[in-house]
């Protein structure tokens, strides 16, 4: 790290140590006032200062007492690190980031999960993955990091481009973040389903999603598949429609973020690509519905009827029943 990107603050641990005097080597944390208390100095306000302001500031002092002083000042150990995450994040929000963390890769619900560590100075690779993933509709192409040097400065945006190093493994930059950052995910314009694909898989998003599948499978329930799969991977970790399947009529709902709920009528087919319009990418906590044929239903309805009266009639005699 340069001494010029790390700006003291409360809760840091710092190293304070005048050469050629071993009795003015001390360990200091910064307090909330921003202050640290040094002997034979009194109080001294760091807060806001690099580490090179922070050893002008400090050597001023000492010369009131020593003959041009050589400082050495060093962070031994950084407070939490406050930044704000938003935009196609699975959780956006306000984080705190330490130089040692276990990171979890999960979806909005919190359901499947995917453990990450990481230690040193973190990144925005590493805040990414803390807010759990980008989402489906992330433009990996456009991610901004946002920052200011102090409050009275304008922020400074520096646009970072991670699909191509994700599809052509070419260079890419992960610049270190600070206190007050703030990194946006922007919406991708056109979505594409091969490209959602490739960022399902990578640990920029959680491995897989929930969708329930209901109605005519063979093995219906709530169904752990890859992000951003296509709705026939759904269906097949169901076991497949059964013989009494409408295929011409499926039903799939969608809770939206702004708590709505979305229907779309799906006339499904095997052989349809993925991410067409009648089979779409999934999303998680997506509900699948696959109903009944004409067929299927009119038997059903018939064993209903003739249930109470079925140990009076066979087959023949029901048969002569709807003949007549």
């Amino acid at each position: 790290l340069q001494t010029t990107d790390i700006f003291l603050g409360a809760g840091d641990v710092i190293n304070v140590k005048v050469l050629n005097i071993e009795s003015m080597n001390y360990d200091l944390t910064i307090l909330p006032d921003g202050t640290i208390n040094l002997p034979r100095i009194g109080p001294v306000y760091l807060a806001g200062k690099n580490i090179n302001q922070a050893i002008e500031t400090l050597k001023s002092k000492y010369e009131n007492i020593l003959h041009k002083p050589i400082l050495y000042l060093n962070l031994k150990s950084s407070r939490p690190i406050r930044i704000s995450i938003i935009g196609e994040v699975q959780r956006p929000g306000i984080y705190s980031l330490t130089q040692s963390e276990t990171t979890t890769l999960s979806n909005s619900d919190g359901g499947e999960k995917d453990s990450l560590k990481f230690s040193g100075w973190p990144t925005v690779i590493d805040a990414i993955q803390k807010s759990g993933g980008v989402t489906s509709n992330s433009d990996l192409r456009k991610i901004l990091l946002k920052r200011s040097l102090d409050s009275k400065s304008q922020r400074e945006i520096i646009q970072l481009n991670y699909w191509d190093a994700l599809s052509k493994g070419e260079e890419f930059i992960n610049p270190r973040i600070y206190d007050q950052d703030i990194i946006e995910i922007v919406k991708v314009e056109n979505i594409n389903a091969e490209n959602q694909l490739k960022i399902s898989r990578s640990n920029f998003s959680p491995a897989t999603i929930s969708v329930i599948v209901v109605g005519e499978v063979y093995l219906p329930g709530t169904k752990q598949v890859r992000s951003s799969s296509p709705l026939s991977e759904a269906i097949f970790s169901a076991g497949g429609l059964t013989k009494d399947a409408k295929k011409t009529n499926l039903a799939l709902y969608r809770l939206n973020d702004n708590g709505t709920i979305e229907l779309k009528r799906i006339k499904y087919s095997p052989t349809l690509e993925a991410g067409t319009e009648n089979n779409p990418t999934l999303k998680d906590r997506d509900v699948l519905l696959i109903g009944k044929n004409a067929w299927a239903k009119f038997n059903s309805a018939l064993d209903n009827m003739v249930d109470p009266i079925s140990p009076l009639l066979n087959a023949a005699s029901l048969y002569r029943l709807f003949e007549k």
